[in-house]
C-alpha cells in the first residue's frame, strides 16, 4: 500500500494538486511492526514535503498508541508536521 500512497503523491504533484493525503497507519504495516510502519510514513512524508501534507488518520484502540509513537517518531524524523484525524469515539 506505500507504493499506492506514493503514486498517489506523484499524481497529485503532475497536476498541481495542493492537497491532503489521508493514510491509515495499518496500511504502511503497523501489524507487522512499529519499525515498519515508522520506515513508510518516514518514506511518505519525505516524498510529500513541502507541498503536500500526510493525514494519520487514527484507528481503533488497540492501535492507539502504536499510532502515537510511530507518528511522532516519524514526524520528527523528517521535520515534517502531521496532522492527526481521531476515528476513536
Amino acid at each position: 500500500t506505500v507504493q499506492t500512497y506514493l503514486a498517489l503523491i506523484g499524481v497529485l504533484r503532475e497536476n498541481s494538486l495542493k492537497t491532503t493525503v489521508s493514510v491509515k497507519p495499518t496500511a504502511l504495516g503497523l501489524d507487522i511492526s512499529d519499525a515498519l510502519c515508522e520506515e513508510s510514513l518516514t518514506r511518505l512524508l519525505s516524498v510529500a514535503a513541502p507541498d503536500l501534507f500526510i493525514q494519520i488518520d487514527m484507528e481503533g484502540s488497540p492501535h492507539t498508541q502504536s499510532n502515537a509513537r510511530t507518528s511522532c517518531a516519524s514526524s520528527t524524523t523528517t521535520a515534517r508536521s502531521v496532522r492527526w484525524r481521531s476515528n476513536i469515539r
